[in-house]
């Protein structure tokens, strides 16, 4: 099987994904800026907790199947989370962070 056989094997799903994810990423400094008010550099501090939440839950990742499988359902109900909660700075932050500890190793299950 060639690889472009194999992509479109896989259906809209990983598309619908990374949409979603890449979305998440387009705005969430508009929206910790206009909703939480906050700075630079609060801003910086949130984005790496979320990059270094999101290596560590690439390395802790032993079985991606399940992974693939729950991250959707996970990712919504987090973005649900954001949006009724998002006025407090630090549950945005743990939203966030668990964002990036679940998310990240997606892109290396598909």
């Amino acid at each position: 099987m060639n690889q472009s056989s194999t992509i479109k094997s896989m259906g809209p799903e990983p598309s619908l994904f990374f949409m979603g994810q890449f979305t998440l990423f387009t705005y969430i400094r508009p929206f910790l800026e206009a909703v939480d008010h906050v700075d630079v550099y609060v801003l910086s501090l949130i984005l790496l907790l979320m990059a270094v939440s999101g290596f560590i839950g690439a390395v802790l990742k032993t079985s991606l199947y399940p992974t693939l499988i729950a991250i959707p359902a996970l990712m919504a109900v987090l973005e649900f989370r954001l949006i009724v909660l998002g006025n407090w700075i630090a549950v945005c932050t743990v939203i966030l962070a668990v964002w990036g500890l679940f998310a990240t190793s997606a892109p290396v299950g598909w």
